[in-house]
């Protein structure tokens, strides 16, 4: 693969990266192992080096590309290898410098983005080791993580050089990672996203290496993510996600008053004015009825079915347009219930539609459950008319690539979904 070199975007010290086009014209970004920089560093440990970023390529290689930075291409047999990434449009750093406002605020969507890349990389027995907003970038409308020069399995020891016994961002690395890079465990990737929480809602002066608070509500998780011992932290990425949907969600409450919501326990006693002013408010930007969706249950669907087949088409064809947005864990997994429960209770334009939402939130949020569930409506006892319905879907790449992610995501293939769909998934 050619490229023309438009610039140099960094140099940095084993590798530089450059701004180039392709071919067809199309801007994308190469990273060089730079070994003219790397003898300025004793021989012996150039081999060392020169290993390490091929790893770092292999890493992002296997890596799902709805969560990482993919590689175009590589050329790892070069003495000077190197590898070809999209051209990302933006940076979480540049958005929070652009920001109006001081302190810029919460990035809702980036931080949970953020979140299913870790816990993405957790589960692989991996640490990121210099998670920070410069290599967070939004790419194909996500927030993916990048730059995995420091990446290990925290299982492994290591054999460093003085060269890089530290290594990683100071305002953002955990003072363990400071003091001893071998032994680093996904605690430090935890550390490091309080860092960026902190970043959002202060003004970003901090002292390295310590914890950090602010006067901000979400003070206490920042807290207990930066603590200084890693045994304090959040034990584990959902856990860090859980608290921190569960806060955001409280604030968003107490800003906004929310009658609708809370009516829907008496749903089985509504008229039709009350129906009628839920349909209504249904029709309104996604963003402004999010805790309307995220209260919508089977008992709900049950009642809308019983009252209205016109109510129960716009619930849950709004809960679908829904699930392509970025929700917590555990609101993910809410709304594939009640997608699910849809399915059931709904005619077969529903149960297509809701087959479609739960591949885009399975593939989008990197969620096992939800996966499960869509292998369990479409796998290979699904209706023969249902698959070959949804196989007309499966003409869109996006929708086709959701269907694969999914079988990715738990280890199955494409041939475990109906043979209908299985036919358009290996085409």
């Amino acid at each position: 693969m050619s490229v023309k070199i438009l610039k140099v975007l960094n140099q940095g010290q084993i590798a530089r990266v450059e701004l180039c086009v392709d071919d067809n014209g199309t801007k994308c970004v190469r990273k060089v192992f730079d070994l003219t920089l790397a003898r300025t560093i004793d021989d012996p440990n150039i081999d060392k080096l020169r290993a390490r970023f091929v790893t770092e390529v292999r890493t992002q290689q296997s890596l799902p590309t709805n969560l990482f930075i993919p590689v175009h291409f590589a050329d790892l047999d070069s003495p000077d290898p190197w590898f070809i990434m999209p051209y990302a449009t933006n940076s979480l750093r540049e958005e929070l410098d652009r920001s109006q406002t001081k302190p810029p605020g919460i990035r809702r969507e980036a931080l949970f983005h953020i979140l299913a890349s870790l816990k993405e990389l957790h589960s692989r027995q991996l640490v990121h080791r210099d998670l920070k907003p410069e290599n967070t970038l939004l790419h194909e409308g996500r927030w993916k993580l990048s730059d995995l020069g420091f990446v290990k399995v925290h299982t492994q020891g290591e054999s460093f050089t003085s060269f890089d016994s530290v290594a990683g961002t100071e305002l953002y690395m955990a003072p363990e990672q400071f003091k001893n890079l071998r032994t680093t465990t996904p605690a430090a990737d935890i550390y490091s996203f309080g860092c960026i929480l902190h970043d959002m809602v202060t003004d970003g002066d901090r002292v390295p290496y310590a914890q950090h608070s602010c006067s901000h509500p979400l003070s206490p998780i920042i807290e207990k993510c930066t603590a200084v011992t890693p045994p304090s932290r959040f034990a584990t990425i959902e856990s860090l996600e859980h608290a921190l949907q569960s806060t955001l969600d409280d604030l968003e409450n107490r800003a906004h008053p929310r009658p609708l919501v809370d009516s829907l326990q008496g749903i089985t006693t509504w008229d039709n004015a009350q129906l009628s002013a839920f349909c209504t408010r249904l029709l309104e930007p996604l963003e402004d009825i999010a805790d309307l969706l995220y209260a919508v249950d089977e008992a709900v669907l049950d009642q809308l079915c019983a009252k209205s087949s016109r109510s129960l088409w716009l619930c849950i064809d709004r809960l679908c347009e829904f699930s392509e947005r970025e929700h917590g864990w555990n609101k993910c997994d809410d709304i594939a219930r009640a997608l699910r429960h849809g399915f059931h209770i709904g005619d077969l334009n529903i149960q297509v539609r809701t087959l479609v939402a739960l591949a885009s939130l399975g593939a989008h949020h990197h969620r096992f459950y939800v996966m499960t569930i869509l292998f369990e409506l479409a796998g290979k006892s699904a209706d023969e008319r249902l698959a070959e319905r949804v196989a007309l879907e499966l003409s869109d790449a996006e929708v086709r690539n959701n269907f694969k992610l999914c079988a990715e995501g738990i280890s199955k293939g494409v041939r475990d979904f109906h043979p209908a769909l299985a036919r358009h998934l290996r085409g």
